[in-house]
């Protein structure tokens, strides 16, 4: 039976400068591939934290500001509305500069779960501070994490988790830069909704753009900052996605797999294959079958 502990203090418009420490809590176990061995609101914080984590810690600095002082001997500030991520391995010093301070909401997160977490982009591989441009979501998302916390019933740890996992996806959503991702995506739906229906055929790149009243150098600025990748490089990924389905889901052949996906060159299409998926298209499907 895992415990846990957290400090929290009652959230008013006048908060409490002194933290209270409440029950462990127990465990049900119904999720098993994360833990959060605590989570808490510090109002008013004026000390330096050192710390080695055993897992990821991530704060928010909800008003204030302060640094993170690196091994190196540098730092890096951390301003006001800001989330950082503090990486398992390190011993690592935080907290507001001397003489003033911060309020700081913090959650600690570990377990195989995590891969999960940096694969889909919600948790960085490094320290890593990211300015947030909306933290309405990010404080609800802690309170509720909180709440579950301090309730302690039999399934609200397990809540607990969940509410953390989307915690951390609010914080990826605040981020200046997956906003402006949005909005440009925003302004390429008409070109990908094609290119996701017309990926066999040759595309116009130049004509698509004029469709979608922009000129090409704006599409493929657009494309490349939605997918990372420049027009002609993403319709390929597109074919090779294709072509992995029917290589798993059918008996084609691969020389047709490869007329469906609009490449009719077999040897070509078995480059820009192996290329994408790491395997030839014969070996890809062996091994994912067996």
């Amino acid at each position: 039976m895992a415990r846990m502990t957290k400090k929290m203090s009652v959230l008013t418009t006048r908060p409490a400068r002194k933290a209270v420490r409440l029950a462990p809590l127990n465990r049900p176990g119904t999720i098993r591939d994360l833990d959060v061995p605590y989570a808490g609101f510090v109002p008013g914080k004026r000390d330096t934290t050192t710390r080695h984590f055993r897992g990821y810690g991530i704060s928010f600095v909800a008003s204030g500001e302060g640094r993170i002082l690196l091994p190196s001997g540098g730092e890096t500030r951390v301003p006001a509305g800001s989330a950082f991520f503090l990486p398992p391995g390190r011993r690592i010093c935080f907290g507001p500069r001397p003489g003033t301070s911060w309020d700081e909401y913090y959650v600690g997160v570990l377990g195989p779960g995590t891969e999960r977490l940096l694969g889909y982009g919600w948790l960085p591989r490094g320290v890593e501070v990211q300015p947030l441009v909306q933290t309405g979501p990010v404080v609800d998302a802690f309170q509720r994490l909180l709440k579950a916390m301090d309730r302690a019933g039999p399934h609200d740890y397990d809540l607990a988790i969940l509410h953390a996992e989307l915690l951390l996806f609010e914080i990826h959503c605040a981020r200046a830069d997956v906003k402006e991702r949005v909005r440009q995506a925003s302004g390429l739906a008409g070109v990908l909704r094609y290119l996701e229906r017309h990926y066999p055929r040759d595309v116009d790149f130049s004509a698509l753009a004029r469709e979608n009243s922009m000129s090409y150098s704006l599409l493929r600025q657009r494309l490349r900052a939605v997918t990372g990748l420049p027009p002609a490089k993403y319709l390929t990924k597109l074919r090779c996605e294709a072509a992995a389905s029917f290589l798993l889901d059918s008996d084609l052949p691969v020389k047709r797999v490869a007329d469906e996906v609009g490449i009719s060159d077999p040897y070509a299409f078995s480059k820009v294959f192996k290329r994408h998926a790491g395997l030839s298209p014969r070996a890809f499907r062996a091994r994912r079958r067996k």
